[in-house]
């Protein structure tokens, strides 16, 4: 469970509310005077003005159904007046979360046992952070297929197969500090039960989740032959348990229609809010 996340969405939440919460307040100060009620006499239903006048007297008076603007609001200013308490609950059960929470407790409970540090003890870790340690550590056996046609460079020098490949791996390398890639990185997969390694495109890492993400690049969709392809692809991976759209993410591209940066860092954005 990635913890800091749900710490930093919380206080997103929470300045989310405190500027929803400064224009209900405004609009609550310019609201008209007094407060709507909808009363009911003889089977008829309809709507008075409760105020109080300058001597603190309680009126109230009668408000015709075609005063839409009066109705729209005092309506306006009730629902306000529901919505800022609510808001105000929910801000301070969030508030208490954040104040009380312990993000560091793992450290510190290691730190409270002293002379036990000495003992192999099976420390509770987050798990996000052995999977970061994995992915930077790994040797992976690359894709020898058609070596010679790496050929275009990427700005972390990496030799990919086209200049499509070049601009998805240049635009991942802008959100460094959200999603890791490697290219062609090795993958498992069953077909018709057997096992066999497949490379796919692009592999990324959420920093903030640890989740892997797949992003497979498809170049020639107006040749026929390898749109099929294309489809065999898909259902393998669906076959693997890895879904379009959850665990993998696709561009595409004809000879009428070339790779655009703009649809590359949407699906990029797809991978980092999925």
């Amino acid at each position: 469970m990635n913890e800091s996340k749900i710490y930093r969405e919380l206080e997103q939440v929470k300045q989310q509310y405190e500027l929803i919460l400064v224009k209900l307040e405004d609009s609550l100060q310019n609201a008209p005077p007094g407060n709507m009620l909808k009363e009911k006499k003889y089977h008829h239903e309809y709507y008075t003005k409760q105020y109080k006048d300058k001597d603190g007297k309680c009126i109230r008076e009668y408000i015709s159904k075609k005063d839409k603007k009066t109705l729209k609001q005092l309506g306006q200013k009730k629902y306000d007046q529901l919505f800022i308490k609510s808001i105000r609950k929910n801000l301070m059960l969030i508030d208490k979360f954040l104040e009380g929470y312990d993000l560091d407790f793992r450290e510190r409970g290691y730190e409270k046992i002293g002379e036990l540090k000495d003992i192999p003890l099976e420390l509770y870790e987050d798990n996000r952070i052995a999977i970061l340690e994995k992915w930077m550590t790994e040797e992976i056996q690359e894709n020898s297929y058609n070596d010679e046609l790496k050929i275009f460079e990427t700005d972390k020098k990496e030799m990919v197969r086209s200049k499509s490949e070049v601009i998805i791996a240049n635009a991942l390398n802008q959100y460094s500090d959200k999603l890791l890639y490697k290219y062609e990185r090795p993958l498992e997969v069953k077909i018709s039960g057997f096992k066999k390694i497949i490379y796919p495109d692009f592999t990324t890492l959420n920093i903030e989740s640890g989740e892997i993400s797949y992003l497979e690049h498809f170049g020639m969709m107006d040749n026929p032959e390898y749109a099929e392809q294309f489809v065999k692809k898909i259902n393998l991976y669906e076959e693997n348990g890895i879904v379009l759209g959850k665990d993998l993410f696709v561009t595409f591209e004809s000879m009428e229609v070339p790779l655009n940066t703009k649809q590359v860092r949407r699906v990029i954005e797809q991978i980092i809010s999925k």
